[in-house]
């Protein structure tokens, strides 16, 4: 069980960034609105197995939502969080001064931490001096702990490890999403930050080599669905039990596989509506899975009787 984890990252605002995180999904009715019913169920779920929620991560469609949309779901969480499970949101917004403002909102709402993405639409224009100046910028300007999000399949911008070096001496800057899964970049993030400065793996796939290296745990969407089988990597690593790690994780690739070639949320999505309907749709313009991925979806989740 995660109390039994020994890994983990203390910040110097006591916030304890170890273990899993899944990245909540918003459900939405066929209509559009939001299907506040389904993303409880969903935060509740894997409350056994986790550390705690990321809600608005880039699998909660929160791009697509408005912001009073974003508070309204942020100050849901809150209502069934407990205090012994972090509640992390994404606040990135394009510009410097709506981030500010956003992540005041969410932490004003009941936010313990924030998750923030590389701004990128004007990603050709941006210097590293301007991605790092964003970053200071925020942390200055507000009081919640604020976890960088480094996500290049997303933005098209990879944070080097000199920025976050830099940034990690900011004491309201607690940590990182590492989302491209390079081993050797988290190792030498672990290796030249503060101690304090905990580095969370954004990978599946990677999740056995961040950890391995010093990574403190995973912000990842599979843990909506096997957050018991990533919690018992973690603690095998923890007790020095590499090997049961590996076979766990090889037991899982399987499932990330068809999970990742099944169109991303809307793959999620579809799974959560087979294992117990709380997947919810999709917001357009996103599109849900065909019938006939469907079908080959329920195939792989009943050899891992999740169905």
């Amino acid at each position: 069980m995660l109390e039994d984890l020994e890994v983990g990252i203390l910040s110097t605002n006591n916030v304890l960034l170890t273990g899993i995180f899944p990245t909540i999904p918003t459900p939405f009715n066929v209509d559009g609105s939001i299907n506040i019913s389904k993303f409880q169920k969903n935060l509740l779920r894997n409350r056994d197995y986790c550390s705690g929620y990321v809600v608005h991560g880039s699998n909660g469609e929160a791009v697509f939502l408005t912001p009073s949309e974003r508070i309204l779901l942020v100050q849901k969480s809150r209502e069934l969080v407990s205090r012994e499970h972090l509640l992390i949101v994404g606040s990135g917004m394009e510009s410097t001064s709506d981030t500010i403002n956003l992540t005041k909102k969410i932490a004003d709402s009941g936010a313990d931490a924030v998750l923030i993405l590389t701004p990128h639409f004007y990603k050709k224009s941006f210097s590293l001096v301007a991605l790092e100046r964003y970053y200071n910028d925020v942390a200055n300007a507000t009081a919640v702990p604020i976890i960088l999000y480094n996500a290049p399949v997303f933005t098209s911008i990879d944070l080097p490890v000199t920025v976050v070096q830099n940034l990690a001496n900011h004491p309201n800057i607690i940590g990182i999403k590492e989302s491209t899964g390079d081993k050797h970049k988290i190792k030498q993030m672990v290796d030249t930050t503060p101690d304090d400065f905990a580095v969370l793996t954004g990978s599946f796939t990677r999740l056995l080599d961040g950890l391995t290296v010093g990574a403190s745990g995973g912000i990842l969407g599979m843990a909506n669905i096997v957050a018991k089988h990533l919690s018992e990597i973690l603690d095998a690593v923890s007790d020095g039990n590499l090997r049961l790690a590996h076979d766990i994780h090889q037991f899982l690739k399987p499932l990330s596989t068809e999970m990742s070639r099944k169109c991303g949320i809307s793959g999620l999505k579809a799974v959560l509506n087979i294992i117990d309907e709380c997947g919810g749709e999709v917001r357009a313009p996103l599109l849900p899975l065909t019938l006939s991925d469907k079908e080959e979806l329920m195939l792989i989740l009943r050899r891992y009787d999740l169905t």
